[in-house]
């Protein structure tokens, strides 16, 4: 009788409708949702300047990066150690130089679009790595990213 009560406590609170299942079209909605709610909360960036000790240090204070993303500046990237060994981190700036230059909102914007991809990733990862994948799931790893999501 136990087991019978329980299993109609979890039939009575399991979501009704679209988001009831953990299908493909409602992951996509899920995923959507998210990268909304990051766009909308960060959007006012576009319009803020480059934040000097660290914006000024790798990007605007940085001739080697200034220059036009070829070899040598590849070569850089690989071969300097300002403060840390990271080729990645300037390689990416040096995209953003090429195609932003000064402006610091389309560099923000890039950040942005990192900070939402890695959203859907841990979204990706929360569902394979836990294994939820039944009716009331979805929500809970929407409410785990919402940290990851909100912070800067």
């Amino acid at each position: 009788m136990a087991s019978a009560e329980t299993g109609l406590q979890s039939q009575r609170h399991a979501p009704k409708g679209f988001f009831a299942t953990d299908s493909s079209a409602c992951r996509f909605v899920l995923g959507f949702l998210l990268v909304a709610a990051i766009v909308a909360v960060y959007f006012p960036v576009h319009r803020h300047p480059f934040f000097y000790p660290d914006d000024g240090y790798y990007i605007v204070d940085n001739p080697p990066l200034q220059k036009s993303l070829n070899w040598e500046t590849v070569k850089w990237a690989f071969t300097t150690r300002r403060s840390y060994w990271h080729p990645i981190t300037w390689l990416c700036h040096a995209v953003d130089w090429q195609f932003f230059g000064l402006h610091p909102g389309g560099h923000h914007g890039v950040n942005v679009a990192f900070h939402a991809l890695n959203a859907l990733v841990l979204f990706w990862v929360l569902r394979r790595a836990t294994g939820c994948s039944g009716r009331t799931s979805w929500w809970r790893r929407c409410l785990r990213c919402i940290p990851s999501m909100l912070s800067p």
